[in-house]
Parts: C-alpha cells; sequence; structure tokens
C-alpha cells in the first residue's frame, strides 16, 4: 500500500530507531506534528479511536522516509517560509474512504496511502 520505499509498512521499530507513536480520532480526521529531518527514517506507530474515550486500535508501525518525503512533497518545511529548517511538518489523515494517509494537502488527489481503517 505504501510507495517506493518512502513510506514503508514495518512489523516492529528497530532498537534505537527515531520513532513516535501517533492516535488519530475519527472525530478530528487527522493529526499532524513537526519532527527533525535529522530522525529520518522514522517509525510512526499510528493508532487510530473513535473518540477520546474510545480504546485506541492499532494500524500499523510505518517507517517514513522523510528526506524523501519531503523531496516528492508529501511532507513540507516547518515554518513554510523556511525551506532550510531541520523541522518538517507530517500530516496524517483518515480520509472518508477510511484510509489513513500522508496529505500533501487538501486534494485527495494529493495524498500518499498509508493503510485502510479495519471497520472495528
Amino acid at each position: 500500500m505504501t510507495s517506493h520505499n518512502i513510506c514503508e509498512k514495518v512489523d516492529k521499530v528497530p532498537e534505537g530507531a527515531a520513532h513516535r507513536s501517533w492516535t488519530l480520532r475519527t472525530e478530528l480526521g487527522h493529526h499532524n506534528c513537526c519532527v527533525r529531518l535529522s530522525e529520518s527514517p522514522l517509525y510512526l506507530e499510528l493508532s487510530w479511536r473513535k473518540t477520546a474515550k474510545d480504546p485506541a486500535h492499532c494500524v500499523g508501525i510505518f517507517r517514513l522516509e522523510l528526506k524523501e518525503l519531503l523531496r516528492k512533497r508529501y511532507i513540507r518545511p516547518d515554518p513554510i517560509n523556511d525551506p532550510d529548517s531541520e523541522y518538517v511538518r507530517v500530516n496524517i489523515v483518515l480520509n472518508d474512504k477510511n484510509q489513513f494517509s500522508l496529505q500533501r494537502n487538501q486534494s485527495a488527489e494529493e495524498q500518499l496511502l498509508l493503510a485502510e481503517k479495519n471497520p472495528k
């Protein structure tokens, strides 16, 4: 489901690797955060829950090649006006097709599919 090894689902986070754990809520539809470009590859442990009170469900662990994602514009420098910034903004969305994607901008055509949501 991922594209050209720039974003790949993996079984586990390697020991000592840079990683984050994010939980998306269906009611919000997205999660975004700044990370340092030097953390590449970044391992993202992604979960989702319907509301803040519901239990979290694992979506998967993804290896993100930040420099390549930036080059292909799936993520952006943060602040956006500083292309030399060490920080990049990663935006994960749950779209109307129940798919988790890296979102380049508001357009559905500008998304890199990570995984599909289980109907739990």
